[in-house]
């Protein structure tokens, strides 16, 4: 199943939203994308932050992203500076997911701060952050959130490792997690359940330890005869079907290596 890109004009509407600061960004051709930049910090001391070899079909997502950020810096301008990892709520100040990333000099032009994801170098372009903040996003706009999850795991798609994170790092997405769970829940609650169950097995396999525990919370509200309104009886078959011999199956299935230390 592939996004329709175009819900992401909904981007400019939020952008918009956030009201007049003299802040802007600015969009130019970079070597392996788009340069996404804040206009207007240096005019209050303070460097530019921006989001480099952006893809063309996210570049208003980015310059969402790079405005909120540019937007903290200016109330807070200690945390603009190289090497300051950081951690925010740009969807929703309420929502559960922390967007974390870092700032890194850009090039040799200290006057300019690269957003950059907490881990991986395997690319300049913050995907991880940019599918949590997606993931976040659609948990705000009902309306919007399949074409904003679909997008999510294009951004950040399925990991070949499973991901030994601890509990307590949920707010961290481990492995983009959140987003194949939240993405097969809308499916089931549009009664598509083949393509919920899909989604639900990849959330499990990328990370075991929150997979089980979702799974015995989703559980227990079966107490509650409403708790699976507006769902069919398969959804609730899933999550009593996650044990460490399924997911070992799973992962064979999807091609995923499950160091064992991940299902304890």
């Amino acid at each position: 199943m592939k996004a329709n890109l175009g819900v992401l004009a909904w981007f400019n509407r939020v952008a918009s939203s956030l009201g007049s600061s003299r802040l802007g960004v600015d969009i130019s051709s970079g070597t392996d994308g788009w340069v996404v930049r804040s206009n207007g910090l240096r005019n209050a001391g303070l460097p530019e932050v921006e989001i480099s070899d952006c893809p063309e079909r996210l570049k208003e997502v980015a310059s969402n992203l790079v405005l909120q950020i540019a937007l903290n810096g200016k109330k807070d301008p200690a945390s603009l500076a190289e090497g300051k990892t950081i951690g925010g709520r740009f969807a929703n100040p309420d929502q559960p997911l922390i967007e974390g990333f870092r700032l890194v000099r850009a090039n040799t032009d200290s006057s300019v701060l690269r957003v950059m994801d907490l881990t991986g170098v395997d690319t300049t372009f913050p995907r991880h952050l940019v599918a949590t903040h997606l993931c976040s996003t659609a948990g705000t706009s009902r309306r919007d959130a399949l074409r904003l999850l679909l997008v999510s795991i294009e951004v950040w798609p399925k990991e070949r490792v499973s991901s030994n994170a601890a509990l307590g790092d949920f707010e961290f997405n481990p492995n983009n997690f959140w987003s194949w769970v939240d993405l097969g829940t809308t499916l089931a609650h549009s009664k598509q359940k083949d393509e919920a169950i899909a989604h639900w097995k990849t959330a499990v396999c990328m990370w075991p330890r929150g997979g089980k525990l979702y799974a015995t919370k989703m559980l227990a509200r079966d107490s509650s005869k409403t708790t699976w309104a507006g769902t069919d009886r398969s959804e609730q078959d899933f999550w009593q079907s996650v044990t460490n011999d399924a997911i070992r199956s799973w992962c064979t299935e999807l091609g995923v290596e499950l160091p064992e230390e991940t299902l304890a």
